[in-house]
């Protein structure tokens, strides 16, 4: 079947090539390290069983934990399909062939990654970009200062960042009802919305206890929100910015990341109403030494809009982002992102399913990484159709399992 531009899916391999930019981590991270090393597995501080243990410094407010097949396999291995291959990236786990030649097909554009086993040795003085500071790894081998990689990425930095946010209350002098969030929290964990001071009080006395947080972060609660998105960019050194794209931001009702979802054609627009208001964190970042990906939260009311979180790493939503403009070229502008859970198929009936689907040319769905337990699979995909109605046909039927 034949997408709008007369391109029939299985031509994608040999015949079509992007108009636009194909932009991968390493063409990136080449201009400012051409000598670095690509190490995308997350540390953990509440999961003793983790290979990068943060236990004595670089906390993260990871409570309940991730998995290890997700810190160790689903989170790194879905940077593979846009990592390129002008650097090495450093891989405790590889993706299984079955996975490499779906990408192989369904993103021909983007080059082969250059996947190396996870192992310091003989890199010499290379250094490597993280997406946190690791406490096992030597500061010398750190691309960013892992002082200053920590310090940018707490939430208590956020005010003299010099952009608009909400307010920030001290632990001495707060109102409710607010925001209280653990500094180093990530994807939405240890956030909470106290609406009374017993609330409040009992969320200081959890986050300073339990996930060993000092010093929560405090903060006004915006109302009457009409956009959650995130600004993602590649800062470089020099101070200049490679624009990525901005996504809209999909939470759970406890305040968890569970996805994102974006329409190519509204992406102008969307640059134009939030370039000032992460600029400042721009230069902030830039005269802190930082270079590397950026995703700003940002939350907009009527009366404007607020940085809320700033992750200076690759998000969750920057594969996205770096697929969308490419698809949107064949006829998909619509897009999402998510992760289906505990699906009752093996991983390699996973991946047919999805390339029966692609096949058909209706919609595409791209699997960036998969991991198969011993009853069911648990894959993150990325969703790509032609109209708003497409997609949320087709995520529903993800997320409900309707094709297993």
């Amino acid at each position: 079947m034949a997408s709008e531009n007369g391109l029939s899916c299985h031509d994608l391999n040999k015949n079509w090539k992007p108009s636009s930019q194909v932009i991968t981590f390493g063409s990136l991270f080449v201009k400012d390290l051409p000598d670095g090393l690509f190490l995308p597995e997350y540390p953990s501080t509440f999961n003793p069983t983790a290979k990068f243990h943060n236990d004595e410094k670089y906390f993260i407010h990871d409570i309940p934990p991730y998995t290890n097949n997700e810190v160790q396999y689903l989170k790194p291995i879905q940077f593979c399909p846009m990592a390129g291959n002008e650097l090495p990236m450093l891989l405790r786990n590889k993706p299984g062939e079955a996975l490499k030649q779906h990408w192989k097909k369904w993103l021909p554009f983007f080059p082969d990654a250059n996947m190396c086993d996870l192992t310091l040795e003989g890199t010499g003085e290379r250094k490597c970009f993280t997406q946190y500071p690791l406490q096992c790894l030597p500061r010398k081998k750190h691309a960013i200062d892992p002082d200053v990689h920590h310090k940018i990425l707490s939430k208590n930095s956020i005010p003299e960042m010099g952009a608009n946010c909400p307010r920030h209350m001290t632990l001495d002098d707060y109102t409710v009802p607010c925001m209280i969030k653990a500094s180093w929290g990530t994807g939405g964990k240890a956030t909470y919305l106290a609406k009374t001071k017993p609330d409040a009080e009992n969320f200081i006395y959890k986050l300073q206890n339990e996930f060993r947080c000092p010093e929560p972060v405090i903060s006004e609660f915006i109302t009457g929100v009409t956009g959650n998105y995130c600004v993602n960019f590649y800062l470089y050194k020099s101070g200049d910015v490679e624009w990525l794209g901005c996504p809209i931001q999909d939470i759970d009702e406890d305040f968890g990341w569970i996805g994102v979802h974006m329409d190519w054609n509204e992406q102008d627009e969307l640059k134009d109403k939030l370039y000032d208001t992460v600029m400042p964190v721009k230069e902030y970042l830039h005269q802190n030494g930082y270079f590397g990906v950026v995703g700003i939260d940002v939350l907009s009311n009527k009366d404007g809009n607020f940085v809320i979180d700033v992750n200076a790493r690759i998000n969750g939503s920057t594969t996205l982002v770096m697929i969308g403009p490419h698809m949107a070229e064949l006829g998909y502008p619509m897009s999402a992102k998510l992760m289906i859970e505990d699906v009752k198929c093996t991983e390699s009936e996973l991946i047919d399913e999805f390339n029966k689907i692609n096949s058909e040319g209706k919609e595409m769905v791209i699997n960036l990484a998969s991991v198969e337990t011993e009853k069911s699979c648990t894959a993150v995909i990325c969703l790509f159709a032609k109209t708003e109605e497409n997609l949320k046909t087709l995520y529903k039927k993800m997320v409900n399992h309707e094709c297993w």
